[in-house]
């Protein structure tokens, strides 16, 4: 019956591991993920705002 009762609360701690590695790891890798995707985003968005720019400029030469 001790035995027993000792698997209940190893499971239990390994539900709470479980539980700590998904905010540990997950969380952020994800934020760290998102961040990355905004960045490129802006990046690329005023790459392109400078050749619309300078496509004006040889347009009007």
């Amino acid at each position: 019956m001790a035995a027993h009762t000792n698997l209940d609360k190893i499971e239990e701690q390994l539900e709470g591991l479980r539980l700590n590695f998904l905010l540990i790891y997950l969380l952020p890798s994800s934020i760290i993920w998102l961040l990355a995707l905004l960045r490129v985003r802006f990046l690329g968005n005023n790459y392109e705002k400078e050749l619309e720019l300078k496509n004006e400029n040889w347009q009007k030469k």
